[in-house]
């Protein structure tokens, strides 16, 4: 009896331990499931920017729809800042707009094309550096690319051969406001203009004028007042005039 319970308790750890090693061989011949990127928040800018395809070195452009149609073209063309280059992104619906275009028009993976959106072509987008432009679609993701001969912008699976998926996103420089036309004030460390040097003494006789001969008047052609032509001292008392003391 006791030998039974100890050959069924063998039994169960073999079984064991063979489960486990068929576990651990099924685990290592699956396949890792992709991981998802980090930051699936969107990274790109809040401000306006440029697209520009790293294979061409030409700009995404979204072009407005013919009267009467419904889709609008896209292409990479020079990169001249124009406003057909400027793109925006709708942080809630994932959605990349023209800034020429407005808020009707988004960047369809159809085409691609600019449509209306919301509209059942336009898809969402997402941007990672280093990871391109990609929308998830239906579970597999599709990335914004550039045929390199025709320079038609596709979405596809990045492994088909001849087209490039790397973009870089870049902010518009805002225009910079005029420069101030006052002077710089002067810094504080740049030393300050010398002072001309004050004068410590007059000029010598040598730097005044020399008056020429008959400029003075000679000493005897001073007119001087006769005898009489000095007041007399009238203008005081005599002395007999005034009243002496009686003792």
């Amino acid at each position: 009896m006791r030998s039974r319970r100890v050959l069924a308790a063998a039994l169960a750890a073999a079984g064991s331990v063979l489960l486990a090693a068929l576990l651990v061989t099924v685990a290592q011949a699956a396949p890792a499931p992709e991981p998802e990127p980090q930051g699936e928040k969107s990274t790109f800018p809040e401000v306006p920017f440029t697209v520009t395809n790293d294979l061409t070195g030409l700009c995404l452009s979204g072009k407005a729809p013919a009267t009467g149609e419904r889709t609008g073209l896209v292409v990479v063309e020079a990169c001249d800042t124009g406003s057909d280059q400027r793109w925006t992104y709708d942080v809630a619906s994932k959605r990349l707009r023209n800034e020429k275009l407005g808020l009707r028009w988004c960047l369809s993976a159809e085409g691609p094309a600019m449509v209306r959106c919301p509209d059942i072509r336009s898809d969402t987008y997402r941007w990672l550096q280093g990871n391109g432009i990609y929308t998830p679609g239906d579970g597999n993701r599709r990335y914004l690319g550039v045929q390199a001969d025709t320079h038609q912008v596709l979405v596809a699976a990045p492994g088909v051969a001849g087209r490039g998926f790397d973009w870089t996103v870049a902010p518009v420089e805002q225009p910079r406001a005029a420069a101030d036309s006052a002077p710089a004030p002067t810094s504080a460390e740049s030393p300050a203009p010398a002072a001309a040097p004050l004068p410590v003494a007059p000029p010598g006789a040598e730097g005044l004028p020399v008056p020429g001969p008959g400029a003075l008047p000679a000493p005897g052609a001073l007119p001087l007042p006769g005898p009489g032509g000095l007041p007399a001292p009238g203008g005081l008392p005599a002395p007999d005039a005034l009243p002496l003391p009686v003792p």
